[in-house]
């Protein structure tokens, strides 16, 4: 071989052996790439394999062999959104105690009724389903000052599937904490356990910790809550396990207020938890009107609607009356 052969030779072995280590010294000291908090998995809360449950099951729900949690058979959307058209507005009283306060804009409106009878110490908000937007309680506050504030809210959760942004995450806890509420990272439920929604098409809305209403009761300092606002998934199998679980409504709560949802709407056209009927409304209102409730106000939508109660035999009024409720 010639002389040149062997310096050429040479030179391509050497350039070889650098570039080689050139890309090992790089894959090795490269810093790692950050991984957007939007990507990351966030599955540690319900992984696979640990046992979650749902809300809402019926003929065209999350699974179609079953009907919901209540024993009642679920109905097409079409029939729910009908029965909401027609069936669903009922007659309202007037508030037995006068004083009847407004909270929220169109598509939120809830009418409180007795808020400022309630004694001091059953001046209590139990408030469910706020998903980090506090102005329903900002606004009780307003009427209320001295008022105890206790916001559940799971999505909010930093173990949530749900969770914020970490920026959106501390501006709501922030917000909390600035106006002396108590914040509790669990939601409510007819059991105990996660929570797993997803909609008819497969896609997860949310996992996280929920209880039940007597549980998240029994932990809290308080022994009655003055309003109680619930704004959550499966609130027909909530109440109607109530009783089961030995939680009497009539001497624990003064003012309900209650967002029923038919079913959950989602933005690609598909539901969730679709469709509690008629049989199921009727079966809550009974329960309600049970326990002492009358209804003073409503706000109608298509798949849900806001009703306000009021408990005029709560202990916690000062004046207390009594009544019924009219349907």
């Amino acid at each position: 071989m010639r002389p040149w052969s062997l310096v050429s030779v040479a030179i391509l072995v050497l350039i070889i052996v650098a570039l080689t280590a050139f890309r090992i010294g790089t894959r090795v000291t490269r810093p790692a790439q950050r991984v957007p908090r939007s990507s990351r998995s966030r599955s540690s809360l319900c992984p696979t394999g640990v046992a979650t449950f749902s809300t809402g099951f019926g003929a065209n729900g999350n699974d179609k062999t079953s009907p919901n949690i209540m024993g009642n058979i679920g109905v097409s959307r079409k029939a729910a959104d009908l029965f909401m058209a027609t069936a669903a507005n009922l007659t309202v009283s007037p508030c037995p105690f006068g004083d009847l306060i407004r909270v929220g804009a169109a598509g939120a409106t809830r009418f409180l009724c007795g808020l400022s009878r309630l004694q001091k110490l059953d001046a209590t908000l139990f408030s469910f389903g706020s998903n980090g937007d506090f102005r329903f309680e900002d606004e009780v506050r307003k009427h209320s000052p001295h008022i105890n504030v206790t916001v559940f809210d799971p999505t909010v959760s930093k173990e949530a599937m749900a969770s914020r942004s970490s920026v959106a995450l501390s501006t709501a806890l922030a917000h909390a904490k600035q106006n002396h509420y108590e914040f509790v990272g669990t939601g409510i439920a007819y059991q105990k356990g996660l929570l797993e929604m997803k909609t008819i098409r497969g896609r997860r809305l949310f996992c996280g910790p929920v209880d039940t209403l007597p549980a998240l009761l029994d932990a809290s300092p308080y022994s009655t809550i003055g309003v109680l606002k619930v704004d959550a998934s499966g609130e027909f199998e909530i109440f109607s396990k109530l009783l089961e679980q030995g939680l009497s409504l009539k001497s624990k709560v003064g003012i309900l207020l209650l967002e029923i949802h038919m079913y959950h709407p989602q933005a690609d056209g598909g539901t969730a938890n679709c469709c509690y009927g008629p049989r199921d409304f009727d079966d809550l209102f009974a329960h309600l009107r049970s326990q002492g409730f009358i209804l003073v106000g409503t706000e109608m939508g298509d798949c849900c609607a806001e009703y306000s109660f009021v408990n005029p035999t709560f202990p916690g009024f000062s004046t207390p009356r009594t009544s019924a409720l009219t349907v």
